[in-house]
């Protein structure tokens, strides 16, 4: 199985598995694309998740030895010191963290695109983990388009 319901357009989270204050939202106002979104949020030092399982054989091999993974991620609350952090299991890298004072606060979309280097998987099944770590103040997201690609 390679990455499905990236979208969320399927009107329900699965295959997606949540964890925490996760809601699937039907608005087409609030979606980057299409009507679906995921609205994640944590208080205080709490913590939110999405994951999905990836087969990376079913997702066609990287020429140049790298996947992709790309998603837009909305900041939907002010100061905080929290952060998204983004793993799979079976990887030998570091994960991807992302500093929540990073994303600016405004009422759009931005884009992560990181590269992943195929040789760091120790087997061909992973499990893609988006999950949001409150700090000393509550934070939430809107998520959409979640890609996960060879280039």
């Amino acid at each position: 199985m390679s990455l499905t319901n990236g979208g969320f357009e399927q009107g329900v989270l699965l295959p997606w598995r949540d964890t925490g204050n996760v809601s699937l939202i039907k608005s087409s106002i609030g979606a980057r694309t299409g009507q679906y979104y995921v609205y994640m949020s944590a208080r205080r030092f709490g913590t939110a998740s999405i994951s999905q399982y990836i087969n990376l054989r079913d997702v066609p091999r990287p020429t140049e030895g790298n996947y992709e993974l790309i998603f837009f991620i909305t900041r939907l609350t002010g100061f905080t010191d929290g952060r998204i952090v983004v793993s799979f299991s079976n990887y030998l890298g570091a994960p991807i963290i992302i500093p929540y004072d990073n994303i600016p606060y405004e009422n759009k979309y931005f884009r992560f695109a990181y590269r992943i280097p195929m040789n760091g998987f120790r087997s061909s099944l992973t499990d893609l983990r988006i999950e949001i770590n409150a700090g000393a103040e509550s934070m939430a997201v809107r998520l959409d388009d979640v890609y996960f690609c060879p280039c």
